[in-house]
């Protein structure tokens, strides 16, 4: 299972996550998933400027400590990482901060909301495991976190727009992650949209 594994978030995810947890709470969640939330520095900036409009974001902020607790700020990276991935297209400043500090603080995942960020990534460090709320949302369902995902599932298209096969990719990845062994059909009745958007 994943429970001793560290996720770096970027902004998106925490974006996402921010505005639907009145609804459902995924930051709950990612402590039974993750033994750490791993947000770099500038991450944390990114995040902090919207609190005028989204108090909310000082919830998770005023948790924040420098390298220890459940989520903590990271302030560890690799410098030469981080100098290789300034003028990168579709790297930002804190994007680039998350991908060098992937291995210098042990991380298993990014989670990023991003499509640019993770196709970016992909293409210079294949190796590094990249998921998005979506994979979130199936490590949820596996994990039986929640008694009914559909909410959760319904918030989450409402914010990203995601595609049906976008939600079985993540599914698929997780399953094989975890080594799950599930069918096609099981698979399709998590994430069918018509289900999903129907209820």
């Amino acid at each position: 299972m994943t429970a001793n594994r560290k996720v770096i978030i970027d902004t998106s995810a925490l974006i996402c996550f921010t505005e639907i947890r009145r609804d459902v709470d995924v930051f709950g969640c990612l402590r039974s998933i993750f033994g750490q939330v791993l947000v770099p520095t500038e991450i944390k900036a990114e995040y902090e400027r919207g609190t005028a409009k989204e108090p909310q974001r000082n919830w998770l902020l005023e948790r924040l400590r420098p390298n220890v607790g459940f989520y903590a700020l990271c302030t560890r990276y690799d410098s030469i990482v981080l100098a290789m991935l300034q003028n990168i297209k579709g790297i930002d400043a804190g994007e680039a901060e998350a991908v060098a500090q992937y291995n210098k603080a042990g991380a298993y995942y990014i989670l990023t909301d991003d499509a640019r960020f993770a196709n970016s990534i992909k293409a210079v460090h294949p190796d590094i495991r990249v998921i998005s709320s979506l994979h979130i949302i199936a490590l949820i369902e596996f994990n039986r976190l929640l008694p009914d995902c559909q909410p959760l599932k319904k918030k989450i298209h409402a914010k990203l727009n995601y595609k049906s096969k976008h939600l079985r990719e993540a599914y698929i990845y997780i399953a094989k992650d975890l080594g799950l062994s599930l069918t096609g059909k099981d698979i399709s009745k998590k994430t069918s949209l018509k289900t999903i958007l129907s209820e």
